[in-house]
């Protein structure tokens, strides 16, 4: 009973902490070359400064060289194994409790909590502060005291100096709390600011629905009388008298017009709530999925999307043969596929060249549809982040950033993947993998068809 206690008051705040730290450390993410440069400047650097000339009761070279190689290792995150960098999160976790509360708390405690040292410890608490939350700061800063003080025991047989300690604990203290304090103020801004953000959108998605609801209801009472309408014309017509001539063509295309419209409001519906899922970074409920084609979703959205001109209608050529059926939703296929779609016309139209081509392949029992353009490609320094919530490589204003997050918690969500390989200004190629139906994990009970 007291176990379980324990794990209800205990992991809930860790998962909390955690998640804030894995969404920070993306934020920091296109800066970390910079952070990691200075870092393996500067854990050399002053050891010299402190050495040499203005020399310290103690320094430990091989501590500052750890240190250096930690970050440097850091710089060239971009070029990991496409394995390694699902650990980011918590090598950069890491990282932090190394080099700062773990570095300079133990050299501080081994320079006999000498007024340089106390300084310097201070310092490293707010650059910290700069990184993290108020929460991750707490655990990260506690984490590397205890041990730097247990690295202080097994290394030094001098006892730590507590009158010493007592009488800098209350800076470092107050350093921690006022940080703590900024960074928790700041936090709740952004919640705040999300919040609003959220809550225009549901009154921007309400003042949509509203006209769309209309436009619906419009639809179904031209479907309801539109026979009798057209039966009343043709007999009209039949008997000579003075009616507008119309193309039978065009009446065709009338009596499955409200049909097309009705359609085209449910897909509105749709991507209104698809779109407040993805500013909202909620997660994608399978209870709806359903068997779908692969070929069908990329028919329907390559003559469903609103090109511009024929001509950029003819730069796509499909040239997906046979079929494959995944448990997933076509409404969210044909979601990534216009994100796909957008951004591969935009490159080619910046490119001033190039196509785009869609084909499929077979893996084992899976399915894999790539999706390729020739237009600017991708450089190799941004292709890890184009997937990261608010990641864009367009001129700022020009994008959200949300596109492609979008589709990769689509296709996590019907339990694929989707990964990307590009050349700057030759081909950027999107992979989109699909498990077999008889794979997916959800419950099959819940999944319809």
């Amino acid at each position: 009973m007291a176990s379980l206690r324990i794990r209800q008051f205990v992991i809930p705040p860790v998962k909390s902490a955690w998640q804030t730290f894995v969404v920070a450390s993306q934020y920091f993410r296109p800066k970390i070359f910079t952070i990691g440069l200075v870092g393996v400047i500067a854990f050399p650097l002053y050891y010299v400064i402190w050495a040499y000339w203005f020399p310290q009761p103690y320094e430990n070279l091989s501590l500052r060289l750890v240190g250096a190689l930690i970050l440097a290792v850091l710089m060239v995150e971009s070029r990991w194994p496409a394995k390694l960098r699902t650990y980011y999160g918590v090598y950069v976790y890491l990282t932090c409790i190394y080099c700062f509360p773990f570095f300079f708390t133990y050299m501080l405690m081994r320079n006999e909590f000498s007024t340089t040292w106390g300084m310097s410890t201070a310092i490293a608490i707010f650059l910290l502060n700069i990184l993290v939350d108020w929460k991750n700061l707490i655990f990260i800063w506690v984490t590397g005291v205890c041990l730097a003080v247990v690295a202080y025991y097994l290394t030094s047989d001098t006892p730590i100096e507590l009158r010493a300690l007592l009488a800098q604990l209350p800076i470092y203290l107050f350093a921690v709390g006022f940080g703590s304090l900024l960074s928790y103020t700041s936090e709740m801004v952004t919640q705040e600011k999300l919040r609003a953000t959220l809550a225009a959108g549901a009154n921007i998605a309400h003042e949509l629905r509203t006209p769309l609801l209309s436009i619906r209801s419009g639809a179904i009472g031209v479907k309801r009388y539109f026979p009798q309408l057209l039966d009343g014309y043709q007999k009209a017509s039949a008997a000579g008298l003075e009616v507008a001539a119309i193309n039978p063509m065009h009446l065709r295309r009338l009596e499955s017009l409200p049909d097309e419209i009705e359609k085209e409001v449910e897909y509105s519906q749709l991507v209104i709530d698809i779109l407040l899922m993805n500013a909202g970074n909620k997660s994608i409920n399978p209870a709806d999925f359903s068997r779908c084609s692969v070929r069908s979703c990329v028919d329907l959205a390559l003559s469903r999307y609103p090109y511009t001109s024929d001509e950029e209608a003819a730069l796509v050529h499909n040239d997906v043969e046979g079929d494959f059926e995944f448990i997933g939703s076509e409404i969210l296929m044909n979601h990534v596929l216009f994100n796909l779609l957008r951004n591969a016309i935009h490159y080619v139209r910046v490119a001033g060249k190039g196509q785009i081509t869609v084909w499929g392949q077979a893996r084992g029992k899976g399915y894999c549809l790539y999706f390729r353009d020739t237009g600017t490609g991708i450089p190799a320094d941004a292709l890890p982040h184009i997937f990261e919530r608010f990641f864009t490589t367009r001129q700022k204003g020009a994008g959200t950033g949300l596109g492609l997050a979008f589709c990769k918690m689509a296709m996590e969500s019907f339990e694929g993947s989707i990964d990307c390989d590009a050349r700057v200004g030759q081909y950027t190629q999107f992979r989109l993998c699909f498990p077999p139906p008889e794979e997916f994990g959800y419950p099959r009970s819940h999944v319809q068809g």
